[in-house]
């Protein structure tokens, strides 16, 4: 019973990690071209496990291993990513969980998490593992734990090695 318990719980934490548009987002966007924060970032991408549930803290020691697409930006990329998530307000797509104030220099700031696909169509990023990428992405949030300190969802590829 508890197992399930903690499955249930699981999956549930899971659908909260991935940010889609909803139709309210499409009208706002309607009224406020400037809803959506599009960034243009180049980097390597790469799959990373992290601790998950109970703790957060260690898979060896027990919690639950999650794992992520991630995007190791340059340093070009992450100043504009830095600049570009200062302009959002809690106006914008997803901005009540955006941190506007977050600064390159934060621990591990040049490891993006790659969410889900903006458009809704699959982008198979995974594909490039390893590989050098540009994509154009929206400056997004996972309103449950995330291990990066910045989130974006992929618009579209633009190019790959």
């Amino acid at each position: 019973m508890i197992i399930k318990f903690f499955i249930a719980i699981w999956l549930l934490s899971f659908q909260a990690l991935i940010a889609e548009p909803t139709e309210q987002d499409h009208v706002r966007a309607s009224q406020n071209p400037g809803y959506y924060k599009h960034v243009v970032l180049k980097g390597i991408v790469k799959q990373m496990i992290f601790p998950g549930p109970p703790h957060f803290l260690n898979v060896e020691n027990g919690d639950w291993a999650e794992p992520r697409t991630i995007l190791q930006v340059d340093e070009a990329s992450l100043v504009h990513l830095v600049e570009t998530q200062s302009q959002v307000t809690s106006n914008d797509y997803l901005g009540k969980f955006i941190d506007s104030e977050l600064k390159a220099d934060e621990p591990n700031a040049n490891l993006v998490t790659l969410d889900s696909s903006f458009s809704g169509k699959p982008t198979n990023i995974e594909l490039y593992e390893n590989k050098q990428v540009v994509i154009d992405a929206v400056i997004s949030a996972q309103p449950a734990h995330c291990h990066t300190a910045f989130v974006v969802e992929i618009a579209e590829v633009l190019f790959h090695e």
